[in-house]
């Protein structure tokens, strides 16, 4: 899907703002609470994180209870996507 969402509405975490060791899986608690207290401020309608597959990457989080979810966030496109059957164990 291909959203347009305002580039005022977006928070970003840093790298070196999170925990020690946050690409391991035993910091998923703490990256876990960290999501959710951004989710129960809403202080933002986005939140850009870094991925743990690719640190230089940006996976981006949208927060469905903020109030300008319903009348800022609109969907643009939606492209067809096929799981690579190498994909599934």
């Amino acid at each position: 899907m291909e959203l347009d969402v305002p580039s005022n509405s977006c928070s970003t975490i840093l790298p070196e703002s999170l925990p020690y060791q946050w690409r391991h899986v035993s910091s998923y608690g703490r990256l876990r609470e960290i999501g959710a207290k951004w989710y129960l401020r809403a202080d933002s309608l986005v939140l850009s994180v870094p991925s743990v597959l690719i640190p230089q990457e940006q996976n981006y989080l949208i927060n469905t209870q903020h109030p300008d979810f319903g009348n800022r966030v609109r969907l643009v496109a939606v492209d067809d996507f096929n799981w690579d059957d190498r994909l599934i164990l």
